[in-house]
């Protein structure tokens, strides 16, 4: 199957669920890392869309 054939969309997570998932996420991130300056965060661009 071709990817142009592949048209209907899927919502994983809604704006509201995702908005909370990263708040968690960064909260949990605060609390395991006491020392901020040897934290690192990456981030690895994909084909979808960009969210902010």
């Amino acid at each position: 199957m071709l990817d142009e054939e592949i048209k209907e969309e899927i919502e994983i997570l809604s704006k509201k669920e995702l908005d909370r998932t990263i708040k968690r996420l960064a909260s949990q991130i605060l609390e395991k890392i006491p020392n901020m300056t040897s934290l690192l965060l990456i981030g690895i661009p994909t084909k979808g869309g960009l969210f902010v």
